[in-house]
């Protein structure tokens, strides 16, 4: 209940405030968590999505965090469960009419997702871990983090709001078929 309540404060606060947040790159967020972490957020990466979910990928930036020596992939997951979203105050009807505008405009463009890639924004609630250095465990075969998203990889996650601004690249070498 608790949680609810200091989202809900940072959504109305936000609001009150008017104006939309400055677009940041993943490379961006997790270079400076401090300056972003329990904020609403306007990200920019690459998507990579699966049948798990999807995040956005940072450019360039394989080392922005690192804890206790493990060093996170450079990715956001990418939080649409509606208990999430819910519990962050946010409407899922705003959340659907959106997607389903950024589908319809990716299909109108030819978006193939086998060959092109996808640089794209995302608005919502930016979430890392209060203490991440709590959150990274090293066992006797490997080392693994307990982060957000699928198989816990990501060190960070926003809880969409809003969905904006693609830029489909055409990639020269388009991904093996794996059928």
């Amino acid at each position: 209940m608790l949680r609810k309540g200091i989202w809900t404060l940072a959504i109305v606060v936000a609001a009150a405030q008017g104006a939309e947040p400055q677009v940041i790159s993943v490379c961006e967020a997790l270079t400076h968590p401090e300056l972003y972490d329990h904020k609403l957020v306007a990200i920019r990466g690459i998507e990579v999505a699966g049948m798990e979910g999807g995040w956005l990928k940072g450019q360039s930036c394989d080392k922005a965090f690192i804890t206790n020596g493990y060093i996170w992939p450079s990715m956001v997951w990418l939080e649409m469960s509606r208990s999430a979203r819910e519990a962050a105050g946010i409407q899922a009807k705003e959340l659907k009419s959106s997607l389903k505008r950024m589908d319809a405009e990716l299909k109108k463009k030819g978006f193939n997702s086998h060959r092109d890639r996808l640089v794209i924004t995302y608005v919502g609630f930016l979430q890392l871990y209060d203490d991440s250095t709590q959150e990274y465990h090293p066992d006797s075969r490997s080392t693994r983090a307990n982060g957000f998203g699928h198989l816990n990889a990501s060190p960070a996650q926003v809880i969409v709001e809003d969905v904006k601004d693609a830029v489909i690249e055409r990639v020269h070498n388009p991904r093996p078929n794996t059928k």
